[in-house]
């Protein structure tokens, strides 16, 4: 690894924001390119390389390079990419499974069963949200709900893009722990639907 890379590491690793700094203004535009080149999708590509970002600022202490920053840099944003291509994939078929399954069920209204489930997931869902702090539930709705992007968001409520980026990975985390004991009855809809 170059020396260069080497003393801006070592300062990163001890909070040095402006090491941070100088490795987002030095890689930001080229991981840029690279993430629009995979994703054809220039929103989705800042999203990608800014979570990139966040995530070296917060497990900077952990980040254990051998061989370049670069090549590590690279590599995280090549698989966010690849894990928003599965996200993608996964949401797709579920959203075709599920409205191809519920939409005959939902309509029926011999079919109490589906009016219980769909009831009691909405009521944990607004639970859920409701537990969120207040300014992390206002940017995941926006975001989420409103459909704002990242940019409307921090311009809305005077805040950086990476706040937003940060707030709505933490809504999305704490809302897959409070939703997670919610998972068997999700399963169990797609097997009284088969």
């Amino acid at each position: 690894m170059k020396s260069l890379d080497v003393d801006t590491l070592a300062k990163l690793k001890d909070g040095d924001q402006n090491a941070f700094e100088e490795i987002f203004n030095g890689y930001y535009p080229r991981l840029y390119n690279y993430a629009s080149e995979i994703l054809k999708d220039r929103e989705k590509a800042q999203e990608i390389v800014e979570e990139a970002f966040i995530n070296v600022w917060e497990y900077r202490s952990k980040i254990d390079i051998v061989t370049s920053l670069k090549s590590y840099l690279y590599r995280t944003v090549y698989n966010l990419c690849l894990n928003d291509f599965k996200h993608i994939q996964v949401e797709e078929k579920y959203k075709i499974y599920l409205s191809h399954h519920l939409t005959d069920y939902e309509e029926d209204a011999d079919y109490p069963l589906s009016h219980l489930i769909k009831g009691e997931l909405e009521n944990a869902v607004s639970v859920a949200l409701n537990n969120l702090p207040d300014k992390c539930r206002e940017i995941f709705l926006l975001s989420r709900f409103d459909q704002l992007s990242n940019q409307e968001i921090a311009l809305k409520l005077d805040i950086t893009v990476n706040t937003v980026r940060t707030q709505i990975n933490r809504a999305i985390i704490k809302l897959k722990n409070n939703l997670s004991e919610y998972i068997p009855l999700i399963s169990l809809i797609i097997i009284l639907l088969r």
